[in-house]
């Protein structure tokens, strides 16, 4: 059984001024604030398409997500509070319709921890499997003070949460991650490895050991620098011990800090098990855009891994880390 973690859908329309969608051929353009963004097949909309490609590829089931660029941190939160629920609905319908092939993840309002702590209480009692958010809130790391009741209420909900870098630039930074997508090659693993560290020094992954937390693309640079940063932390700890005890060994040892599979090398992919374990480390293809995975499962059926680590990483972490229950 195969079941992808990391896949992203977007609903045909939207009521906001923000996105609009403009159809180009064969291709959908996503326009953000009227400027182009990226172009888009039918299977990012189109259900029969993306079951239908699931089938071709041997894909029991996807857990669903929102694009990151609807995230909107940036925006105010009372209106995109009514997009998380349009987008939220929208996953929670398909879900509903295909029960045995979708599983979902809702989008909550970040910059505004009202509204965002009422969004989490919907997605839960709607009955999506889990939150997914991004690396930083409008500036701000996901360390940051105005976030703990987010991480506290996920807790008590039971809503893991799946992070997903953004992979913006700042306009004074465009000229050094602008060229050759270092933005997306480069800057989302950088992302998702800084704040892989600031939940690890600011004590939050210890404080709620509960709590399941996923990072994209196999944790970003996190996995690949953890001998540096655990080194780091016995040299220096007046920089990285002010606000926790913990180690970055011990932290993992925890069970709960899991990472999807997109790591597009077999290497890599068994450098991770090595560093984290089979048993916290999903399928994750970020289908249905060019730099995933474009035979889903692919990299994981030509590692050296075991049968019993391909079958936990294919399938069976997944539902673990959703606290998901699948009828025989």
């Amino acid at each position: 059984m195969k079941i992808d973690l990391h896949t992203h859908i977007l609903p045909a329309s939207l009521d906001t001024p923000w996105i609009r969608f403009q159809q180009n051929g064969n291709k959908t353009d996503i326009l953000v604030d009227g400027v182009f963004f990226r172009a888009v097949q039918a299977n990012c909309f189109d259900e029969a398409v993306r079951i239908a490609e699931m089938d071709a590829s041997g894909i029991d089931m996807q857990v669903l997500s929102t694009v990151p660029i609807l995230f909107f941190y940036d925006r105010p939160g009372e209106d995109v509070s009514l997009l998380c629920r349009q987008l939220n609905e929208h996953i929670l319908s398909l879900c509903q319709k295909h029960p045995t092939r979708f599983l979902g993840l809702g989008t909550v309002p970040l910059q505004d921890i009202d509204a965002c702590l009422a969004e989490l209480e919907y997605i839960k009692a709607a009955g999506l499997h889990g939150v997914q958010i991004g690396t930083t809130v409008n500036q701000k790391n996901l360390d940051d003070s105005s976030l703990a009741l987010f991480w506290s209420t996920c807790e008590r909900l039971d809503l893991p949460v799946f992070i997903h870098p953004l992979g913006y630039t700042l306009p004074c930074e465009s000229h050094r991650w602008g060229p050759y997508w270092n933005a997306w090659l480069i800057g989302m693993p950088c992302e998702t490895g800084l704040a892989f560290l600031a939940l690890l020094c600011s004590d939050t992954l210890s404080r709620h050991p509960s709590l399941r937390i996923a990072f994209a693309h196999g944790g970003g640079v996190f996995p690949a620098l953890l001998g540096r940063i655990a080194h780091g932390f016995e040299c220096r700890p007046d920089l990285l011990c002010t606000q926790t005890t913990a180690t970055p060994e011990s932290v993992l040892q925890q069970g709960n800090i899991f990472v999807d599979s997109l790591v597009h090398d077999p290497d890599a992919l068994e450098f991770l098990v090595k560093k984290i374990g089979s048993a916290r480390i999903c399928l994750g293809s970020d289908y249905p855009f060019p730099l995933g995975e474009e035979t889903v499962g692919g990299v994981l059926q030509h590692s050296s891994l075991t049968g019993s680590q391909k079958e936990e990483i294919a399938s069976l972490n997944v539902l673990r880390f959703l606290n998901v229950h699948l009828p025989n």
